[in-house]
């Protein structure tokens, strides 16, 4: 969190792995149904101009953020969301998002994963091309199509290298 020019920056994280509101939230602002913030805070330091009617708040201590439908200030929004492909950081956001989206059970999307991990890992020539070629030229045919269609033919391509381990 920072001030800058335009006002206060925020950087957050939802935890749409963990708790339902914030995949509830996730998927209301990609819709852009909600795009409010609002702040708790509490005024260390503020002014009152009785002619103008206007509070100008000096110091402040923010204790919290929310995404709201309303927000007090209408200038306070949500200006982008990463794409849940974007926010994959770690091969355990790879697994829940192959079980929350793709339908894997655990077991399935931790064994796809480990054989990813070992493919990759061996540093061999593969016979179809590679893997981490086939990823790559996914990644380009994805770009510039929305993320439900991303989604789809990324987890139809991993659900398809998968039923090909077997």
């Amino acid at each position: 969190m920072r001030e800058d020019s335009v006002g206060l920056w925020v950087k957050g994280q939802l935890l749409i792995n963990d708790i339902a509101r914030a995949k509830e939230a996730y998927a209301l602002l990609q819709a852009k149904a909600i795009n409010g913030m609002s702040i708790g805070y509490v005024s260390r330091d503020d002014s009152y101009d009785r002619l103008t009617d206007v509070r100008t708040l000096k110091k402040v201590d923010i204790y919290e953020g929310s995404i709201v439908t309303f927000p007090m200030n209408p200038m306070a929004s949500v200006n982008s969301v990463k794409s849940r492909l974007a926010a994959l950081e770690s091969l355990a956001d790879v697994e829940a998002l192959l079980r929350d989206a793709g339908g894997f059970s655990k077991a399935e999307a931790v064994a796809l994963v480990a054989r990813i991990k070992s493919l990759s890992a061996r540093g061999e020539p593969e016979p179809d091309g590679g893997l981490l070629q086939g990823l790559d030229a996914l990644h380009k045919s994805l770009s510039g199509r929305s993320e439900s269609d991303q989604l789809g033919d990324l987890l139809q391509g991993l659900q398809a290298f998968g039923n090909s381990l077997n």
